[in-house]
């Protein structure tokens, strides 16, 4: 009887061990499907020509109807655009002496703030309109390639109409250095387009990103030299949405910089050429909106 009771008693013991057995399977199974299921999340989210394209077809839209709103809302204000030149002192010139040159400026024409914003949130959505219609398979093609000349082009009018903007309001008005402006940065976009195109080897890769960085670099320095020189010899009392527009579109700068740089180096998500794509296009309508609307509520409110 005994015995019995023993050989009842491992009885009962075995299937308890069983069912801790399956409970450790059925929890490293849920484990794996948990494990699965996040995977497949970070697959879904994956970066693809398919989501570019709703991304392009959204930005087009949010530029346009930022670019109509400003026309609708803004107020007119007009900034001049002058020239300067050297022409006879008549106070100083003596007869039958040389004549003495002074510098002289002449008032050229007025740009209105309104339209020169909407040219540039256009620009932008032109570039996103072609990215999905008739450039859409080029432009598919162009980034399995690791490169996109239709942004640089794009980008690049409508970043130097955008440099243009900070430059008149920042008290540059000179027609010479609104066109430099103009020059240097499609030189720099071009700059990125050849670093794409041409620079695989190290040293052509590094001389295009110095050329880049040095005309994108010339422009903002003369801003600031227009900023300090309002403080240091001027009253100082420029409007504050000036040094805010200025602040914050150098910052934005900086970082598109830096995802060009990490795109071209290839390192953690910028290993996907496209993930370097969406950046470009979000820091450019962060760029962009921003400086509408510092502009529309610093100069352009009813």
């Amino acid at each position: 009887m005994v015995k019995n009771k023993v050989q009842k008693t491992t009885k009962t013991k075995k299937p308890a061990k069983t069912v801790a057995a399956k409970a450790k399977k059925t929890t490293t199974k849920s484990k794996k499907v948990a494990t699965e299921k996040v995977t497949s999340k970070k697959t879904v989210k994956k970066i693809t020509n398919s989501s570019l394209y709703v991304w392009n077809k959204w930005l087009a839209l949010l530029y346009l109807v930022q670019g109509v709103a400003i026309i609708i809302i803004g107020a007119a204000h007009a900034l001049p655009v002058t020239t300067s030149f050297l022409t006879k002192d008549t106070f100083t010139s003596k007869v039958g002496e040389p004549p003495m040159l002074a510098p002289a400026v002449e008032h050229l024409f007025d740009i209105n703030l309104v339209y020169l914003v909407a040219a540039f949130l256009f620009v932008a959505a032109v570039t996103h309109i072609l990215f999905t219609t008739v450039y859409r398979k080029r432009y598919e093609q162009e980034l399995a390639a690791g490169v996109n000349r239709l942004r640089w082009a794009g980008f690049g009018v409508a970043g130097a109409l955008m440099l243009v903007t900070i430059g008149l309001i920042s008290g540059v008005q000179d027609i010479s250095l609104l066109l430099a402006f103009i020059g240097l940065t499609l030189i720099a976009n071009l700059s990125g387009l050849g670093i794409e195109v041409y620079g695989q080897a190290a040293t052509r890769r590094r001389l295009m990103c110095v050329l880049a960085w040095t005309a994108s670099m010339l422009p903002w320095l003369v801003v600031a030299i227009y900023l300090l020189g309002a403080n240091i010899y001027g009253s100082g009392d420029l409007p504050g949405y000036v040094y805010g527009i200025a602040a914050s579109l150098f910052i934005l700068f900086l970082l598109f910089a830096r995802n060009m740089y990490l795109q071209h180096k290839r390192q953690g998500k910028w290993t996907n050429y496209l993930y370097g794509e969406r950046a470009y296009n979000v820091l450019m309508f962060i760029a962009a909106s921003a400086l509408a609307w510092q502009v529309f509520a610093g100069a352009l409110q009813p």
